[in-house]
């Protein structure tokens, strides 16, 4: 049997820390790059109105959100904003068992979706209120799930609470 000497349990400690770190990192990154490779092919799959062939792309999105950083958080806006418009059941999916996520992303829906950062898109952001507005109301008229109806109303409430803003 082979012994191991302090200073080689010292040097496999520290090497698994920085291991652990960088696994963390990675799957920190993993969801948002998927989004990114794939961001045609989802927000596709956002508009259409199936929801099963939407399911990784969701699952990348929540990953996303969970772990954003940094400015990342923009980056999802429009995900977020396609799937609002035509399809809210995937967000409704992705935030019915999950609280914490969607208090996250509730908190920043207001400068993540309405804020113009580039200039000249003040009207396409409140047509873009008014689509989200429409798209939820028509999901509360027809789903019957109460635990459901709550997620979507409490989304609906913020974007219409919501102020568009623009750079200055």
């Amino acid at each position: 049997m082979n012994t191991i000497d302090k200073n080689t349990a010292q040097k496999v400690i520290q090497l698994s820390k920085v291991l652990l770190v960088r696994l963390d990192h990675t799957q920190d990154v993993v969801g948002y790059e998927w989004l990114e490779k794939n961001r045609e092919k989802v927000l596709e799959q956002f508009k259409s109105k199936d929801t099963k062939k939407a399911k990784k792309s969701i699952e990348m999105l929540a990953l996303a959100w969970k772990n954003r950083d940094g400015a990342i958080w923009l980056d999802l806006a429009e995900f977020f904003e396609v799937a609002l418009v035509h399809n809210p059941t995937l967000l409704i999916d992705m935030f019915e068992n999950d609280d914490d996520l969607l208090e996250s992303w509730l908190d920043s829906l207001n400068v993540q979706l309405f804020h113009d950062f580039v200039g000249g898109e003040k009207e396409r952001l409140k047509n873009v209120k008014m689509e989200i507005c429409n798209s939820l109301s028509s999901y509360l008229q027809g789903n019957d799930s109460e635990h459901r109806k709550n997620v979507a109303s409490r989304i609906l409430t913020e974007v219409q609470l919501a102020t568009i803003t623009e750079v200055e």
